[in-house]
């Protein structure tokens, strides 16, 4: 990130980028020596799911590549589950039908209260969404109060309801 800096990827200049391709192909020679080393953890796969949602396909795969085969090495991981939130949102080019689908296909591998979570999650996502992306305050307003319902005490439900109400 410190290669990128915080601002809009449209002032990011030129050896900037040349500096985060660098640091890519470094991170995913790292990342699969991690996958050797422990070839059930699915956290390699959440930080590629990361790098590859950024904006180049690394290590040969997409976000949604990497969210599938951190399935299979690990079905009850939700780091990548969580990152795939993200990158897999109509936002950054996926859909909510495949994080549907993903939350779907969980709820053959996860506990009741993870899959609880994981739902959570993508209720918010998709509420956040609808407010900031499409700018529908009624929907973004039905998808907090859905998160709410899901989780009491969300302090972020209850931020979104009250932004807008």
């Amino acid at each position: 990130q410190s290669a990128r800096g915080t601002g809009y990827a449209s002032g990011v200049r030129p050896e900037q980028w040349q500096a985060i391709k660098k640091y890519s192909e470094q991170a995913n020679g790292y990342l699969q020596k991690a996958m050797s080393l422990d070839p059930k953890s699915a956290l390699p796969h959440a930080i590629f799911i990361t790098l590859s949602g950024k904006g180049e396909s690394v290590g040969g795969r997409t976000v949604l590549q990497w969210q599938q085969a951190a399935d299979q090495v690990d079905p009850k991981n939700m780091a990548a589950r969580i990152q795939s939130m993200n990158y897999l949102s109509p936002r950054w080019g996926g859909s909510f039908e495949i994080l549907d689908k993903m939350v779907a296909d969980a709820d053959k591998s996860l506990s009741s209260a993870t899959e609880h979570y994981l739902k959570y999650n993508l209720v918010i996502a998709k509420a956040s969404h609808y407010e900031v992306i499409e700018k529908d305050k009624a929907k973004a307003q039905e998808l907090y109060k859905q998160a709410q319902t899901i989780c009491t005490n969300s302090e972020t439900a209850r931020a979104g309801m009250l932004r807008t109400y």
